[in-house]
């Protein structure tokens, strides 16, 4: 990682984003994926996803992991598996910026491993605390602006 520049905040300070961002955040995963997907109808019909979903910050280290059970409907299938991705990150004002993401992990489905493209990638993300909650917000070309919201953890 290079050398901050002077508009950088090292995260246990308040950016403009407010609050403190070290330390633990939670989620479910179903919020999470709704929120990914709110844009673009939502989630298909007959698709649950759940499971803790947990996003850490540590002084220059952001974590995002998950152990997740996805059901498709009647149809009897599910999906199980761990997600991890881990990146370093610099708080910019009211902004995240996280650079040199690595995600690994996946779900498995009948016996086999898929890759999931879940978790942290680089780039820049807008955030906002209000209390225990952290809300994380980005634009996608594919699916619009997303908003997912974690709960800090206790």
């Amino acid at each position: 990682m290079t050398e901050a520049r002077s508009t950088t905040t090292r995260a246990a300070r308040p950016g403009s984003g407010g609050g403190d961002l070290e330390g633990t955040w939670t989620a479910d995963a179903a919020d999470v994926l709704s929120a990914n997907l709110a844009n673009l109808g939502g989630v298909p019909g007959g698709l649950t996803c759940s499971g803790p979903v947990t996003l850490t910050f540590t002084e220059e280290t952001v974590t995002w992991s998950g152990e997740v059970t996805c059901r498709m409907g009647d149809a009897g299938i599910e999906a199980t598996g761990s997600l991890r991705s881990e990146g370093s990150y610099r708080v910019e004002g009211a902004e995240i910026v996280v650079s040199g993401s690595r995600t690994s992990g996946g779900l498995s489905l009948a016996g086999r491993s898929i890759p999931v493209p879940a978790g942290i990638s680089d780039g820049t993300v807008r955030y906002r605390i209000d209390g225990d909650t952290l809300s994380l917000s980005y634009a996608d070309a594919s699916v619009g602006t997303v908003t997912q919201r974690y709960t800090r953890g206790r």
